[in-house]
């Protein structure tokens, strides 16, 4: 079990972990030097995790920001570097999106279809079941349509 590959890199995660703590806890105690030279380091292993999907974007700006506080002392080249962080961070964010809105999507297209035919039906009846407003009715029907979509890879949010 401890060979397994999956075990061996779960316990590589939480030693980073520990190692992220312990930096955060341990940081005021180090010289400038030090600081900055752990820090890249797990700035590398961060890096990393972010890459293979192990660590969300916000989680991974949220310890560089952290990071950064502890490494740059001066307030003025603090800021500039965490506005840098933060930028990248919206651009890689904007970059995601253009990626996902350029994929090919058949289900959100089968979904999107399939929601002007709830909308005409529903729209079109003399009663609603279910002693529901129209309203009701209309927005159960969609969510309904949004699972199943959902259920097949890519439904809207």
């Amino acid at each position: 079990m401890l060979d397994n590959p999956q075990t061996l890199e779960l316990a590589n995660r939480l030693d980073f972990e520990e190692e992220l703590h312990t930096f955060f806890a341990n940081a005021k105690s180090l010289s400038s030097e030090e600081r900055a030279a752990e820090a890249a380091i797990l700035e590398q292993r961060l890096a990393e995790y972010e890459r293979l999907g192990q660590v969300s974007a916000a989680e991974s700006l949220m310890v560089r920001i952290a990071m950064t506080k502890l490494t740059i002392e001066d307030e003025a080249a603090q800021k500039r570097a965490l506005q840098g962080l933060i930028d990248r961070q919206n651009a890689a964010a904007q970059a995601r999106k253009e990626e996902w809105l350029a994929k090919p999507r058949p289900e959100f297209e089968a979904y999107k279809q399939q929601e002007k035919q709830i909308v005409q039906e529903v729209m079109a009846m003399d009663k609603v079941p279910a002693g529901m407003t129209r309203n009701e009715y209309l927005r159960q029907r969609l969510l309904e349509a949004r699972v199943a979509a959902n259920n097949n890879g890519d439904a809207p949010q």
